[in-house]
């Protein structure tokens, strides 16, 4: 089905997504995990019983609530009943060690912390004695009861959740009315990936969020919409751009608790998906895996990466697959994605992040945050109605956030092209100078990504006597493949200026990534700088 019933651009809290498609296609399937499911009807009664359980744990309208969970049929029910009740959700990275647990749930406090049982039972000891010493504990998960999918809890300690556990209705819990609920009320808290500082958590309305996704189900436009989520779910990835847009298309979310290629393939073929969003590194190892070459792919409507950069190779191998190959930009700040390559050639999404969508202002600024010439690399700032509201407990990054105009911040530097493409040059506290010269990682790494012996690169600025700041780029070679150092310097002096030039180049058999999947540039700024102070003693 497609999204061409216009009441539902008109919805603006999350819990309407859900109750308009229970109305109007109650029995067609919301959520699938492994045997279990959830048709619109059902999502909507077990929302309903969560938001009353939580009531009865004393979670009113503005407190905080956090589910420690991989996904699966209890995080969207809790995020929603969250939404239901006013809330404000908050999703733990099962991969969060317990110093990155501490930091996060000390900052939020959270009224009511909820605990997928598998997801407990798979963590470390480390992680499994940190949650004994909290407090407002509870273990979670979903059963089947009586031919139902339905969601049981109990307090932690419980040696094993069963039907007599299952969600009952609560008629001593009351509800606040949804329909008096302010849509710029807050309903999800996401922590940022924390590279140069502490994460900041960024909150999200309910307009914000719920228009994003539908903006998003709009712009993709599927036939019978459905995706596999596999993202953990403090990311705006798995919460907004898979889940909740999903939800606002009337389609269906089959949640896998961790990326898998075979279990991938075999999802996509049972359940006939439409659409495959991931980030590049999870293609490029499901194209890379035996199981790929039997793989029933023939659902497929739309493909959709983001997060970061692909090759052209790996578009072209995409592009074999599904012909309609999208490309998109956002942040946990947007919410949404802001800019789209819905159209475009294997180079356009190549090189570029598209352009931006209708809903929202858009300009690249310079560091005084005024329009930069035609041509020149400046900031992506976004102005739009659904952008993130504050950071939770940091009014100083709040106010750092926006410009004085009203416009959002990216952090990332762009140039536009003629034909109003944007391609992104790295992020403001990636730009160094070198010589005097705006130096853009993310320049280098495009031309040494176009070598035929590289799979991936990273450049990092590193302190110079001469020059103030120089390149130094890691380099991961395609598997079978051999380059040295030298020839990667000489094929960069033949494709860019001088001083972009790296002056140290190494090689890396894995890019270290963040608990979201993104590059984890701090430590291998980190590990540059070791390797130069070890060559100099």
């Amino acid at each position: 089905m497609s999204v061409t019933l216009p009441d539902i651009a008109y919805q603006q809290k999350l819990f309407d997504l859900v109750n308009y498609w229970r109305i109007h296609t109650p029995n067609a399937p919301a959520i699938i995990h492994q045997e279990l499911t959830l048709d619109y009807a059902e999502l909507a009664t077990q929302i309903d019983l969560c938001a009353r359980h939580l009531s009865a744990q004393g979670v009113g309208p503005g407190d905080v609530v956090a589910l420690y969970a991989q996904p699966g049929l209890v995080f969207p029910v809790h995020l929603f009943a969250a939404a239901r009740l006013g809330a404000i959700w908050l999703g733990l990275n099962t991969k969060y060690s317990p110093a990155e647990l501490d930091y996060v749930l000390g900052n939020a406090q959270p009224k009511s912390i909820w605990l997928d049982a598998t997801s407990l039972a798979h963590a470390s000891p480390q992680v499994q004695e940190f949650f004994r010493t909290r407090e407002n504990l509870w273990v979670c998960t979903a059963l089947q009861v009586d031919q139902r999918s339905q969601l049981a809890i109990a307090p932690v300690g419980t040696a094993e959740l069963t039907a007599e556990h299952v969600l009952q209705p609560l008629p001593s819990a009351t509800l606040p009315s949804y329909f008096d609920m302010p849509p710029a009320t807050p309903t999800a808290l996401i922590y940022t990936s924390g590279t140069t500082g502490s994460p900041k958590g960024a909150v999200i309305s309910q307009y914000a969020l719920t228009k994003a996704s539908i903006k998003q189900a709009e712009l993709l436009n599927l036939e019978q919409p459905s995706i596999i989520n596999n993202l953990p779910i403090n990311h705006i990835g798995s919460i907004g751009d898979i889940t909740t847009s999903m939800i606002a298309a009337g389609g269906c979310v089959v949640m896998q608790a961790k990326f898998d290629v075979p279990e991938s393939f075999e999802l996509i073929q049972k359940h006939r998906i439409t659409l495959w969003g991931q980030i590049p590194t999870m293609f490029q190892l499901a194209l890379a895996h035996e199981s790929f070459a039997k793989a029933d792919l023939s659902s497929l409507q739309c493909i959709l990466f983001s997060g970061a950069p692909a090759s052209i190779e790996l578009i072209r191998q995409l592009r074999s697959i599904c012909p309609r190959v999208l490309n998109a930009y956002g942040m946990s700040e947007t919410v949404g994605s802001v800019l789209w390559v819905l159209d475009g050639s294997d180079d356009v999404l190549a090189s570029t992040v598209g352009t931006p969508v209708a809903s929202v202002e858009f300009r690249l600024a310079n560091e005084q945050d005024q329009p930069v010439a035609e041509g020149d690399v400046g900031e992506i700032q976004i102005r739009s109605d659904y952008c993130f509201s504050y950071y939770w407990n940091n009014e100083a990054a709040t106010a750092e956030a926006f410009t004085a105009d009203g416009y959002l911040k990216t952090g990332d530097l762009g140039r536009q092209n003629p034909d109003g493409t944007v391609a992104l040059a790295g992020r403001t506290k990636e730009r160094f100078k070198s010589g005097g010269y705006n130096v853009y990682p993310r320049e280098i790494e495009q031309t040494l990504n176009a070598h035929p012996a590289v799979l991936e690169s990273i450049v990092v600025a590193v302190p110079d006597a001469l020059y103030h700041e120089v390149g130094f780029a890691y380099i991961q070679p395609k598997p079978g493949s051999t380059v040295t150092a030298d020839a990667l310097k000489e094929y960069c002096k033949e494709r860019l200026a001088n001083y972009k030039v790296p002056k140290f180049i190494a090689f890396l058999h894995d890019i270290p990534q963040l608990a979201n999947g993104k590059i984890n540039r701090q430590a291998l700024r980190e590990q540059a700088l070791e390797q130069l102070n070890s060559a100099t003693e």
